[in-house]
């Protein structure tokens, strides 16, 4: 029975050792291809996914522009930008600046804490041994 088994033509074509390296080349082949494919989409991926948020912010950012756009649109948005850029004023308007009185009960701050001290002391050192007359 094996003397028929080992006559049939295609068989022998398919078990030769040439058959078996073109086989093995198109695995190979395969495989290379299916690994770059692989690591292509993984890359797409993150891509797409940059390019995602990024368009999120883009989204983020016109809808703040077309807000400040309506607000320099309105009269009193435009006013007050004008105001604020340039120091404009309307006619018979006067600029009144207000500035606080220092208050006399305010504590020194901590490095004048330390200067009062040493000058406390050379006041009391100059007063008990005559210094600075």
């Amino acid at each position: 029975m094996r003397k028929f088994q080992n006559q049939d033509p295609v068989r022998k074509i398919i078990y030769s050792w040439p058959a078996i390296f073109v086989l093995f080349l198109a695995v190979v082949f395969l495989g290379k291809s299916a690994i770059n494919t692989h690591f292509n989409a993984s890359l797409t991926r993150a891509t797409y996914l940059d390019v995602r948020s990024k368009h999120e912010d883009l989204l983020v950012k016109k809808t703040d522009l077309e807000k400040r756009l309506d607000y320099l649109s309105s009269a009193y948005g435009l006013e007050r930008e004008l105001r604020r850029k340039f120091g404009l004023v309307k006619p018979g308007e006067e600029l009144m600046i207000i500035v606080d009185r220092p208050q006399e009960n305010e504590r020194p701050v901590d490095g004048d804490n330390l200067s009062a001290f040493f000058s406390g002391v050379a006041g009391l050192f100059g007063g008990l041994f005559g210094f600075g007359r």
